[in-house]
């Protein structure tokens, strides 16, 4: 039930934020904003497609090569959350000490 409406409220908010762009196209300069974005939704969409693909063959791959050394990588989707947490530029703390691998 709680997951539920995590979701629930995920989807609200994703939709509020569409809805904030789209009105944005009322104000002359900031129409700008929303122009751009409606033109570019195609490439940004194929993109995310791609970035999605290859974050979950990097996934797989890392939890096959590490999975059994790291338990931040013993799944993969444990593995997915570890390289979206690293895109980010945070490391897990013993990142540097395993020198093992």
């Amino acid at each position: 039930s709680e997951s539920f409406f995590n979701q629930f409220c995920n989807v609200v908010l994703v939709l509020s934020l569409l809805r904030l762009v789209k009105c944005t196209g009322m104000h002359p300069r900031l129409a700008l904003l929303e122009r751009s974005l409606s033109k570019a939704w195609d490439d940004l969409w194929h993109t995310t497609i791609i970035i999605v693909l290859l974050m979950f063959c990097f996934a797989g791959i890392g939890s096959w090569r590490f999975g059994g050394y790291r338990e931040d990588f013993a799944t993969v989707d444990a593995a997915c959350q570890t390289l979206f947490i690293m895109t980010f530029g945070e490391f897990p703390d013993d990142w540097n000490e395993t020198g093992d691998l």
